[in-house]
Order: C-alpha cells, then sequence, then structure tokens
C-alpha cells in the first residue's frame, strides 16, 4: 500500500510548473456586495440621463475620416489613362503635328 504524502512529496512533482500543492480549506469571502434596487420612475430617469450625456459626447467626437485614394494609385491611374489617351489619338495627333513641320 503507498503512502498519500508518496504523491505530495515526490520529487518529481517538484519540477511541475505549480511547485508544491498547497491544501487548505476554502475560507468564504469577508462581504458580499450589496445591489441596490431602483423604482422604475429612477431606473428611467437615471437611464434618459445616461443616454443624455453619451449623445452629448457623441457629438463632441470627431467625425471619422474617409479613407481616401493613396497617391500611388493616383498616380498609376493618371498615368494610365494619359497612355491610352495618347494610344487612341494617336493618328490625329500626328496628323496636327504634321501641319506644323516643314517640307
Amino acid at each position: 500500500m503507498v503512502d498519500s504524502n508518496f504523491y505530495v512529496n515526490n520529487p518529481l512533482n517538484s519540477s511541475m510548473k505549480n511547485g508544491e500543492i498547497n491544501i487548505g480549506v476554502v475560507s468564504a469571502p469577508d462581504f458580499i456586495p450589496q445591489y441596490h434596487i431602483y423604482k422604475p420612475s429612477e431606473g428611467y430617469q437615471m437611464f434618459d440621463t445616461l443616454q443624455k450625456d453619451v449623445y452629448q459626447e457623441t457629438q463632441k467626437a470627431k467625425p471619422k475620416k474617409k479613407k481616401s485614394l493613396p497617391k500611388i494609385l493616383k498616380y498609376l491611374l493618371g498615368t494610365t489613362i494619359i497612355a491610352g489617351i495618347c494610344l487612341i489619338a494617336k493618328k490625329p495627333i500626328s496628323k496636327f503635328f504634321a501641319r506644323f513641320k516643314k517640307n
């Protein structure tokens, strides 16, 4: 028969995370929180006050910034559009500049 102290004082248990096993008596808390029950009219009044405070604080808050398109994408989009216009209007542009060439 194995003694119960064998498991508690076993050297293999000392290498565990928790270390020694502390066995004791659970004690009750010193105090029990007291809850206050309000009348319905008081509760509604307090709730309305809270809502009013929250509403006023949200009015003071700064609005969220709308995210705009990043600059690099604007530049890429602009150059793509300009390149597309140049490819489409290549002939009319070359005819326009051909007028000014000296023969």
